[in-house]
């Protein structure tokens, strides 16, 4: 009786070794799995603005339970809003057309912001490629406790990820800025 009891202490104890660690996995696993969801996203929306010949546009947002994104076709006067039901205005032949939507509650632990007042919608132009107005975005993909990733675009749309918080071992660091010289 006493060597089981022992052997129960002993697996007690290792358990509660490892369950912080494997929170902290788990954590790291969704936030690398939302940033790379979040990278297909933006190539396809950049290819098919390329296919269709239209422009396309990714909006991020946020409400009390959720962070958001949708890739949809705009149009002049009609937008898109994932915070919203319907998500995409309709006003018959119109239309803003949603291409994916893409939904995460808050109280999964991951969350997408767009970073330091970014704009939060970046939309590639029918005739340059380019994004409009030399728009770029700056999202984060964050966790309390999973690390925080940077999702970044060019005026060009070619998105970049790094790792903020180090703590993501399939992405680069970051770079931080240069202090200038004073």
């Amino acid at each position: 009786m006493t060597e089981l009891l022992i052997t129960m202490a002993v697996s007690v104890i290792l358990l509660a070794m490892a369950v912080p660690s494997m929170y902290e996995f788990v954590m790291r696993k969704r936030v690398q799995g939302a940033a790379d969801e979040l990278i297909g996203d933006l190539r396809f929306a950049r290819s098919a603005q390329v296919r269709d010949n239209r422009d396309i546009a990714v909006k991020f947002g946020r409400t009390g339970s959720e962070t958001c994104y949708v890739v949809y076709q705009p149009t002049s006067r009609l937008d898109c809003d994932c915070t919203a039901t319907p998500v995409c205005e309709s006003r018959g032949p119109a239309s803003a057309i949603e291409l994916k939507t893409v939904r995460l509650p808050i109280s999964a632990g991951v969350k997408i912001l767009p970073a330091n007042g970014s704009d939060t919608k970046l939309v590639w132009d029918l005739v340059t490629g380019l994004a409009k107005d030399n728009v770029a975005i700056n999202v984060e993909v964050l966790a309390a406790s999973g690390g925080t990733v940077r999702i970044t675009t060019s005026v060009t749309g070619r998105p970049q990820i790094c790792s903020v918080s180090g703590h993501q071992g399939a992405y680069p660091a970051c770079q931080t800025p240069t202090p200038s010289p004073s």
